[in-house]
């Protein structure tokens, strides 16, 4: 069965409701029913697990990239149980909503991190552990890709879902709809890179405003313990591995602290200011956090120092990645096949110069493949945005 079967049933959750019923519970490591596969795609199968419900009033929506194996068989389990001790559909999936979202280690490590900047202060709480208990009416729980997504081991899906078409559609059509259904005031929390890829992408199309995304936080699974011990002041710089970034995570809990001290000043929760539209002949700036590279700054065409993020486009102008050798993302970069971007372990090939430099802007960080003095073919990261003349990239 392909993704989006024209024979599944618009409302999933009464279609499942009978399954459900019926479920024996499932211990935390199983595989999920075959019957709630919902599709097959190239690298793998999505399924079925009940993260249907709404909150429409949230204040604050935090979203991840999708549901992994633990809070799909927690749903699943909360589900079945509600419905068999007879709740009603929509207690249900409330029940399964909150029992499965972001549940084990990662809830613990997301309160942690939630509050170490602040953010239960926005909301006039204690503690964000209040949002997974008595105030949840003030939370709206979802992922990119809504339904668990698998790796063909069983893996959980931790790849960009806007380099696979199919999975692209899903976000279009799933997540993308979803934010219509939300308060423009509510503010949005990444978890990872993906994740915020994805909200990247939405303020690009003028979804959702940029200053109601909160980047910075490290990803709160266990996977990640060292860096969020880093994160949260646990743990000292000298001590960490090789592994951690630190500099790259004290630039995202710089921007994240400013972020929120801005919101506390004015009404965190008031109407967002949307930036100034660009002309319709230009794409709309994107907002792509990078760090320079240390020492001095490159220039650009009008002599101004290398930019963390790009800004606006105009006829005369137009801002492009430059990697830390000083390589810049133009249309030399093509070859016979177009532009490949994006990580190694999943690129992307992209045809024409402009899309591919639209899909670089919602990358963090924009990573491209280019032939060096050399003429060895390699990838490589930005480490910051440069304007140059249009005229400079046509010659």
């Amino acid at each position: 069965m392909p993704l989006h079967d024209a024979s599944l049933p618009p409302d999933l959750f009464s279609h499942y409701t009978p399954h459900l019923r019926t479920l024996p519970r499932l211990q935390t490591d199983a595989a999920l029913p075959a019957t709630f596969t919902l599709g097959h795609f190239r690298d793998g199968v999505i399924q079925y697990a009940p993260f249907d419900f709404v909150n429409p009033d949230a204040r604050l929506v935090l979203v991840g990239l999708t549901p992994g194996r633990q809070q799909a068989v927690n749903a699943l389990n909360a589900a079945a149980e509600a419905l068999r001790t007879g709740a009603d559909p929509a207690s249900a999936k409330l029940a399964a909503k909150h029992t499965g979202s972001f549940s084990g280690a990662l809830r613990t490590n997301l309160i942690d991190l939630l509050d170490h900047f602040g953010v239960q202060q926005l909301l006039g709480l204690g503690s964000c552990a209040a949002l997974f208990a008595d105030r949840g009416e003030l939370v709206h729980f979802t992922s990119v890709l809504r339904y668990p997504v698998f790796n063909t081991d069983g893996s959980n899906y931790n790849r960009s879902p806007l380099a696979h078409p199919e999975l692209e559609r899903c976000v279009r059509e799933g997540f993308f709809a979803e934010l219509r259904q939300l308060s423009p005031t509510a503010l949005f929390v990444p978890l990872g890179d993906r994740a915020g890829e994805a909200l990247r992408l939405a303020v690009h199309e003028d979804r959702i405003a940029a200053d109601r995304v909160l980047n910075g936080l490290v990803h709160p699974s266990g996977a990640n313990a060292e860096r969020i011990a880093y994160q949260l002041g646990r743990k000292p710089r000298e001590y960490l591995s090789t592994q951690v970034d630190a500099a790259r995570i004290d630039a995202a809990s710089d921007h994240l602290r400013a972020q929120i001290a801005r919101l506390r000043v004015g009404p965190a929760m008031s109407a967002p200011v949307r930036p100034a539209q660009p002309p319709a002949s230009c794409p709309p700036p994107a907002r792509v956090v990078v760090t320079p590279a240390a020492g001095p700054a490159a220039s650009d065409d009008d002599g101004n120092d290398l930019h963390a993020q790009p800004l606006a486009d105009d006829a005369e102008f137009i801002w492009v990645p430059v990697a830390r050798d000083g390589s810049l993302f133009t249309p030399a970069c093509a070859t016979g096949n177009g532009f490949q971007i994006g990580p190694k372990e999943a690129p992307i090939a992209v045809r024409d110069y402009a899309a591919a430099l639209a899909k670089l802007r919602i990358q963090n960080p924009p990573r491209w493949r280019r032939t060096n003095a050399a003429g060895n073919r390699g990838l490589v990261s930005a480490i910051g945005w440069r304007r140059l003349t249009r005229a400079t990239l046509r010659g």
